[in-house]
């Protein structure tokens, strides 16, 4: 399906000026346990029901939502709802950059609450690039004042588009993420606002504190892909955003050797010392996205993560029973 762009007064800051990329319509898709009827793909929210708001990784350059297990995953496994968002991939056309992926992302939840469901009942998934643009949103929604999700998903989360974590280069040979895809990924994703060398030195000492101005398009312009809400690993342990986000939870499931370990365990102790609900679940040797594919017989990681997912959620154990026969997997777009 088709959805429109948001609302023109919950774009704040950044989504406000045109002058890099605008909202347009954003193709979603919804998943069920089992085949989508009609009446699922059509209907409005019932009271109190839960739903999913997907987003997939791919460095931010590729990635169909529908090519990957984790919607079809969680569809069968907790018999929700999903709803699969395909904001737009960076590219050499920079009106695909950020904020671009943003603005389609803030559509699909503004879509969301029209059809009925409330901020309590959404989730946010996602994985790699997907589950960094989940925290990026977030962020935005406490600048603005917004709602929160109930609670955000995260697998393999890529949370520091510098990529100056040591486990970055540390695991580079234990991991399947390539730099080539790390380093495209980062520089074209940012292309609007990049990062001069000699402003590094400079921005070690930097700290943005005014809420205000973190939304603003100067505060991109400075700071490039080390803004907390692009790289969400290098808040300051002081920065007033912290505690805002104790009004949603986060499940992070990752591999303990991947090139995103670092930033993760970052992000993480930044969460809990803010007293941010967290739960995480760490594949001891795992690698990027290993407890959410079966690659290498990482079977019962895979298995673990989601039953974690499922006690995060809340959802009934009867309905998660439900499952997929592959030829009825079927997800309708209009």
């Amino acid at each position: 399906m088709t959805i429109p762009p948001s609302n023109k007064e919950l774009r704040k800051g950044i989504l406000e000026d045109e002058r890099f990329t605008t909202a347009i319509d954003v193709e979603c898709y919804w998943t069920c346990a089992g085949k989508c009827t009609d009446e699922q793909l059509t209907r409005q929210a019932h009271a109190s029901e839960k739903v999913v708001m997907y987003l997939v990784g791919g460095g931010y350059l590729t990635g169909e939502p529908l090519k990957f297990p984790l919607p079809w995953t969680l569809a069968e496994k907790t018999g929700l709802r999903i709803f699969s968002v395909n904001y737009r991939k960076a590219d050499n056309d920079t009106t695909k950059s950020f904020p671009a992926a943003l603005h389609d992302v803030l559509s699909a939840w503004s879509h969301l609450l029209s059809v009925g469901f409330q901020p309590q009942d959404i989730f946010i998934a996602g994985d790699a690039a997907g589950g960094g643009l989940a925290v990026t949103f977030t962020l935005y929604q406490c600048l603005c004042g917004l709602p929160l999700a109930s609670g955000l998903i995260m697998y393999s989360p890529w949370l520091d588009l510098t990529l100056s974590n040591p486990a970055v280069t540390d695991n580079m040979r234990r991991d399947q993420l390539t730099s080539d895809l790390l380093e495209i990924g980062a520089r074209v994703y940012t292309q609007n606002f990049p990062l001069a060398k000699s402003d590094v030195a400079m921005l070690d000492a930097y700290r943005f504190n005014d809420l205000r101005y973190l939304l603003s398009t100067r505060s991109f312009t400075k700071l490039g892909a080390r803004h907390p809400i692009l790289s969400p690993a290098l808040l300051s342990t002081t920065s007033p955003l912290i505690p805002s986000l104790t009004a949603t939870r986060f499940f992070i499931s990752y591999g303990s050797v991947e090139r995103f370990a670092g930033e993760i365990e970052v992000f993480t102790d930044l969460l809990k010392n803010g007293h941010v609900e967290v739960v995480t679940d760490v594949e001891e040797g795992g690698w990027h996205n290993s407890t959410v594919d079966a690659i290498g017989g990482k079977q019962a990681a895979v298995e673990r993560a989601m039953q974690k997912v499922k006690e995060f959620i809340g959802v009934d154990p009867i309905l998660s029973q439900t499952s997929l026969v592959d030829n009825e997997r079927d997800t309708v777009s209009s």
